[in-house]
């Protein structure tokens, strides 16, 4: 990782984001997403009960693991959806999972990835 200053803070488009404290030029490797790597079947059950409980924070790693960032996870858990206009890209190779930029980030933005599908809305417990 480069050393790159990120914080979590209140998000305006959904509970907390991740927001650069610093400007990042495009191309940089800010930060891995960090969990338990799985297998793909211990994944499908970890997922069928985060769903029920509307919280996943499932990755897919390769075509035999996941990671599971609620276990051993870091902020990149903060990284919101955007699916059109994503300063951020996943890069994976043989070491994790990486966020990229995919552009200049200026100091005090949030950062987005798109997810690859249309994310469920929190639901509501009274």
């Amino acid at each position: 990782m480069s050393g790159v200053k990120l914080s979590v803070r209140q998000s305006t488009t959904h509970g907390r984001g991740l927001f650069a404290d610093q400007n990042i030029p495009e191309g940089t490797t800010i930060i891995q997403y960090t969990g338990q790597k799985i297998p793909k079947k211990e994944g499908k059950r970890r997922e069928r009960f985060y769903e029920s409980i509307g919280y996943c924070l499932l990755f897919n790693f390769d075509d035999t693991h996941d990671i599971d960032a609620i276990v051993g996870g870091n902020d990149s858990i903060y990284i919101n959806h955007k699916s059109r206009k994503p300063n951020l890209q996943a890069v994976v190779d043989e070491t994790g999972i990486w966020f990229e930029t995919l552009r200049d980030i200026r100091r005090g933005e949030e950062l987005f990835f798109n997810y690859g599908f249309k994310p469920e809305k929190p639901k509501k417990f009274a």
